[in-house]
């Protein structure tokens, strides 16, 4: 992770982060508050406005270790950090992920895990792997759909909404 000045020489904070390909969690510093709204819309794990007290500055750290979600153990399973205990996960048991403000709850066929990430996290962790967006708040295995009835997404018993700007992209999926 990175601790990243809003002020530097040739670009804002910001921009520099947007231009990265591979985007650490980044906490800003500045001692401009009207950066903050852009900065989360970013994703950035935390905002420091300056003058910052080290209690505040550790929250800020603690949250990026809290956020350090999960570990890869092979191109099907890997660890999740929930409730101060690493959880197995296999891809094939995940059912769907609902974003819940700073957390994702995991849901598992035999399991749910509320872990701290955001939803645009786990989208970029599984999209080669047959996830799909189909809400804001929805990330959902596409091999786990019971069915799809108007604006509605069926996974083992349970009702997802298909978003209007998702809706497009998911019934092409379904279709091909």
């Amino acid at each position: 992770f990175i601790f990243l000045d809003m002020q530097l020489p040739e670009i804002n904070g910001l921009s520099f982060l947007k231009a990265l390909d591979i985007k650490p969690k980044a906490i800003i510093t500045t001692a401009y508050r009207e950066y903050a709204i852009e900065a989360f819309e970013v994703a950035v794990s935390d905002f420091l406005l300056k003058p910052f007290s080290y209690d505040r500055f550790l929250k800020a750290v603690m949250r990026i270790e809290d956020s350090v979600s999960s570990t890869v153990i092979n191109n099907n399973e890997f660890f999740v950090y929930a409730d101060k205990t690493f959880h197995r996960i296999n891809k094939n048991d995940m059912l769907y992920i609902k974003a819940e403000v700073d957390y994702v709850q995991i849901s598992c066929l035999e399991t749910k895990l509320l872990v701290q990430d955001s939803l645009n996290n786990w989208e970029e962790k599984l999209n080669k792997d047959n996830f799909i967006r189909i809400h804001r708040s929805y990330l959902i295995n596409f091999s786990k759909i019971d069915k799809v009835e108007g604006n509605m997404v069926y996974i083992n018993d349970v009702r997802l909404p298909l978003g209007k700007t998702y809706k497009k992209k998911f019934l092409e999926l379904i279709k091909n």
